[in-house]
């Protein structure tokens, strides 16, 4: 399955407008998935996720908690000096 078709059906199945929102939801649950998975699964399943989207899913291995990390950092207030 490619990511365009992968897109699509998220679209249809969740009622969301815009390929923009539907790529939101994937990356959410792909990051999910991968939180919950030892770097061996996310290998392994490396080869069931569509071939544009493989890169980023090998990226974090498994453990995306540094782009969480950063995340939280934006909301953090600002340090007076």
């Amino acid at each position: 399955m490619r990511k365009a078709e992968l897109l699509r059906r998220i679209q249809d199945l969740g009622g969301i407008a815009s390929p923009e929102r539907a790529e939101l939801v994937l990356r959410a649950v792909l990051d999910a998935l991968k939180a919950e998975m030892t770097p061996a699964q996310v290998k392994e399943m490396a080869g069931y996720v569509p071939e544009e989207l493989r890169e980023d899913w090998a990226s974090e291995m498994g453990h995306p908690a540094g782009i969480l990390e950063k995340e939280e950092m934006m909301f953090e207030p600002a340090v007076k000096r």
